[in-house]
C-alpha cells in the first residue's frame, strides 16, 4: 500500500481492474521544493460521491510555435470531444477552461496511451517525465483509463471517482494533454495529462 520516496511524498499502489474497465489518477504537486504524488484506482461503477457535479464550456487551443490549424489539423476528433466535456464540467463549477497543450499532447498523453495499448501494462508513469518533457509546468496530474468505448463513458466514469474528478476540476491546473489508443482487441487507453 503507501510507500515512501524521496523527495516525492506517498505513492498508493493500488491499480485493480474489475470487468474489463480500470481508471487510475495521479496528482504531482511541485511548489518550489516538495511534491507529493498519489494514485488511486477505481472501477468503472464507482460508489457514488457526495460532491456536486461539474460543467464548463469552449475550446481554446495552444499550440506553442506550431499554427492552430496544423494543430488542430493532427488531432483526432475524440481529443477534441474530450476537451469538450472537460470544459463543460469546468464551466459548470466556475472555473476556466482549459487549453489544449502540444507538449502535453504530444509529448505525454499520446505516448503513453500508445505504450499501455501496446504492451497492456495499465499504470501512471513517474510524473517527472512529463515535467522534464514540459518544463514549463510546475503542477503536474494525470488520469489514465482503459476499455470504455466512448468520449462520454470513460468522462462520466472520471466524474464519478473522486480522485479522476478532482484533476479535472484543479483549480491550478490551466492546460491539458490527451491520449487515446486502441490496443490489438480495439479496447481504447485513454490518458489525461494536466499542467499548470
Amino acid at each position: 500500500m503507501p510507500r515512501a520516496f524521496p523527495n516525492r511524498g506517498v505513492l498508493l499502489d493500488a491499480c485493480r481492474t474489475l470487468s474489463s474497465y480500470a481508471l487510475a489518477v495521479t496528482l504531482l504537486v511541485l511548489p518550489l521544493v516538495a511534491a507529493t504524488t498519489t494514485t488511486q484506482a477505481i472501477s468503472a461503477n464507482p460508489v457514488p460521491i457526495s460532491e456536486p457535479a461539474p460543467v464548463a464550456t469552449s475550446l481554446p487551443i495552444t499550440s506553442g510555435r506550431v499554427s492552430y490549424r496544423s494543430f488542430l489539423l493532427a488531432v483526432r476528433p475524440g481529443v477534441l470531444r474530450q476537451l469538450d466535456r472537460i470544459n463543460d464540467e469546468r464551466a459548470a463549477n466556475g472555473l476556466s477552461a482549459l487549453r489544449l497543450q502540444r507538449c502535453l499532447t504530444r509529448e505525454a498523453a499520446q505516448p503513453w496511451a500508445r505504450r499501455m495499448a501496446s504492451t497492456g501494462d495499465f499504470r501512471h508513469r513517474e510524473l517527472d517525465a512529463v515535467r522534464e518533457r514540459c518544463t514549463r509546468f510546475g503542477w503536474v496530474g494525470e488520469n489514465i483509463a482503459y476499455g470504455f468505448p466512448t468520449v462520454d463513458d470513460v468522462m462520466n466514469a472520471w466524474m464519478n471517482s473522486p480522485g479522476h474528478r478532482a484533476n479535472l476540476l484543479h483549480r491550478e491546473f490551466t492546460h491539458v494533454g490527451i491520449g487515446i489508443k486502441r490496443d490489438a482487441n480495439g479496447r481504447k487507453y485513454w490518458v489525461q495529462n494536466f499542467g499548470g
